[in-house]
Formats: structure tokens, C-alpha cells, sequence
């Protein structure tokens, strides 16, 4: 059975390109089918032409949910992926796709979560903190923002030289293939939510 995404995205699209690649190069029906872009001139516009995925731009955040709804359903999508989406989602749309949202997080959730914590903000409290360890969560949208179950976790080593700059490259780096090995789990079906815990019974792993 096709496994379908909508990906909510506001800016460069480096993920979303990075993904369709990667889901190009597997045997599995999977494919990002639609995008959908709050802004007008977002990198991601042009990226989403040359990997020839539909791409709507809608900067009214109504009509933009309204179309999501419409999309979801005549794609029957199978998931709705933020990759780099800079709004807020509203209660309703998030109940109405409950587990079947995600999102990533360039901190180990729940430490550095949650409102104003968002962009270089994120990295420069890290590397105030002092905390050695830093990396990326994937985890599902919940009315809490960046409260959902967590679905993965990869760990990054903050080294002393590293400024804020330093550490959101490597956090970057580790990101994109977590997303990209999450979403292939997830397309298993696997798994089951129990509170702040995706529980799969078997993770599987894939090339960096």
C-alpha cells in the first residue's frame, strides 16, 4: 500500500530534498506527494519544481490548513511531515492528524523544547547550559509544542571549541537521516504510542 506525505515547509527545503532522494533510491512505495509552503519566496518552491513534487504556496495560515484537509484526504496521505515549517500548529488541526504528524527538534526533547525555543536560539542556550551532549529528536506533534511521543533520538557531542554555529551544523547533519530512518520505521506500522514513548517492535537501521 502507497505511503504518502504532505510536508509543511516555510523555507530552504534541504530536507525535503534530501528525503525524496532517499525515498527514490528505496524499493518501498513511499514518496512525498505534496508540499505545501507558507512562504513566497522560499527556497523550497524552486527545490520541489526540480524534484517535480506538487507545491501550493499559501501564506493564509486558514486557507493553508483548509487545503492540507482537502489534500489529505485525496492524496490519502499516510503522513504530514514539518520539515522546517515556522508556524505554530493550530489545536484542531492537530487533534483532527493526531499520530499522523511529525516533526524534528535539533535538541534531545524534552530539554531545550518547547515556545522560544526555535532556530540558533536553540543551540546558543546548549552551549550557555554547558551540557556536553546535544542532537535531534523526531517525535510526533501534539498540542504541547515539542511535547509529543518521541520517536527517535540521535546524540551529538558538544566539544569545547564549538560555538553555536559549530554544533547546529553537526545537529543538522544527524537530522536528516534520523527523519529519513523514523519515517521508513513508521511506514512499518510497527509500533504503538504509550504516553511520551513510540515503542516499535523492531527498529530498523539504515545507511548515513
Amino acid at each position: 500500500m502507497p505511503f504518502n506525505i504532505i510536508a509543511l515547509a516555510s523555507g530552504e527545503g534541504t530536507t525535503v530534498e534530501y528525503l525524496a532522494r532517499r525515498f527514490a533510491s528505496e524499493t518501498a512505495p513511499i514518496d512525498i506527494k505534496t508540499i505545501i509552503c507558507n512562504r513566497e519566496n522560499s527556497g523550497v518552491i524552486e527545490r520541489s519544481r526540480a524534484l517535480g513534487i506538487r507545491c501550493e504556496v499559501i501564506a493564509d495560515m486558514v486557507k493553508l490548513f483548509q487545503f492540507l484537509e482537502i489534500e489529505y484526504s485525496r492524496i490519502n496521505a499516510s503522513l504530514i511531515l514539518l520539515a522546517g515549517f515556522n508556524r505554530i500548529i493550530p489545536d484542531h488541526v492537530v487533534t483532527r492528524f493526531s499520530g499522523k504528524m511529525i516533526n524534528t527538534h535539533p535538541s534531545l526533547l524534552p530539554c531545550f523544547g518547547g515556545k522560544g525555543f526555535y532556530g540558533d536560539k536553540i543551540h546558543k542556550a546548549v552551549i550557555e547550559s554547558g551540557a556536553r551532549i546535544s542532537g535531534c529528536t523526531v517525535h510526533f506533534v501534539s498540542n504541547d509544542v515539542d511535547g509529543g511521543p518521541i520517536i527517535a533520538q540521535a546524540a551529538v557531542n558538544i566539544e569545547d571549541n564549538d560555538d553555536y554555529i559549530s554544533l547546529r551544523e553537526r545537529v543538522k547533519a544527524r537530522e536528516k537521516p534520523l527523519l529519513f530512518e523514523s519515517i521508513m520505521n513508521l511506514m512499518e506500522g510497527k509500533y504503538e504510542i504509550r504516553g511520551k514513548r513510540v515503542r516499535f517492535q523492531e527498529w530498523k537501521s539504515f545507511p548515513q
